[in-house]
This record gives C-alpha cells, structure tokens and sequence, in this order.
C-alpha cells in the first residue's frame, strides 16, 4: 500500500510538471498566434493598397489606350477631324488651368 501511495505521488509530481509545460506551452502559442496574426493584417493591408493602386493604373492605362487610338485615328483622318482634336485639346487645357 506504501509504495502505491508513492508511486501515485511520483505520477501526480510528474503530472503537474508536464501541466506546467504544457500551459506554458500555450501560452508560447497564444503569443505566437497573435504575433502572427498581426503581421498577416498588416501585410494584408500593404496588398490591398497595392492592389488598388495597380487596378487604378490598369484604368488609367486603358484610357490611355483609348486616348492613343483616337489620336492615331485623328492623325491619320481628314482636316476637319485634326481640327476637332486640336478643338478639344484647347478646351482641356481651359479646364485644367485654374
């Protein structure tokens, strides 16, 4: 009965221990876990401000385009068509100019 006694006391001394590791253990993770967590948000942000910033160029690129075929089209078209651009180029400069 004496050595059942000290034996249960040996595992309930290891038990505890292991416990103790464990919580600590968790508490290592928990940290982690956040730690990461804030990283990912952060980096998260950084790829959304980057994404929204190259669909912004993609836009303006695709305007760009569209700018660029119609001077093409204009320059290649009648005198009445350069005359309308060059129209048009006046008025958008009458606008941008405060």
């Amino acid at each position: 009965m004496t050595s059942f006694v000290e034996e249960a006391a040996a595992k309930e001394g290891e038990l505890k221990t292991e416990i103790a590791g464990l919580e600590d253990d968790m508490v290592s993770d928990k940290d982690a876990l956040a730690s990461a967590t804030s990283m990912r948000n952060e980096q998260n942000e950084e790829f959304a401000a980057e994404e929204a910033d190259m669909k912004e160029t993609i836009g303006l690129l695709g305007e760009a385009l569209v700018v660029l075929k119609k001077v093409q089209f204009v320059q290649k078209g009648t005198q009445a068509e350069h005359d309308a651009l060059v129209q048009v180029r006046s008025i958008v400069q009458r606008v941008k100019s405060p």
